[in-house]
């Protein structure tokens, strides 16, 4: 398909009923108004499936036993905090023994669609 005649594609990842059919999931792609292709046979694909959403460690400091716990284990992470799929507005999360500057970086979407990129820092001292 001429990549000119593609309006929008739009992935559906629940299931999809078309007539008698179910589908786990569809690839729609939407065409501009003029030129659409003539398609005269069903074009479908195997998709490899997806991997289960990934559990990322993070310790956990909120009390006073469970700092007691971790107090004696070194904690060297370079990297601090990691959640690729976050969906609430605030994260709490506890630096590692390492000082320094680091970063905090947030990026995502809106639900308009627009994008959004949100970057700070802060200096860890001993």
């Amino acid at each position: 398909m001429d990549a000119k005649l593609i309006e929008k594609i739009i992935i559906v990842r629940d299931k999809y009923f078309y007539g008698p059919e179910v589908f786990q999931g569809i690839i729609m792609v939407e065409t501009i108004k003029e030129g659409t292709p003539d398609f005269k046979a069903d074009h479908t694909l195997d998709m490899v499936q997806t991997e289960p959403s990934k559990v990322y460690y993070s310790p956990d400091y909120s009390s006073a036993e469970k700092k007691a716990q971790l107090s004696r284990i070194p904690d060297y992470r370079p990297q601090l905090f990691w959640q690729p799929e976050l969906k609430q507005n605030s994260f709490e999360f506890f630096t590692s023994d390492l000082t320094g500057i680091f970063k905090i970086k947030v990026e995502g979407f809106q639900k308009n669609g627009k994008g959004i990129s949100i970057e700070k820092t802060f200096k860890v001292t001993e």
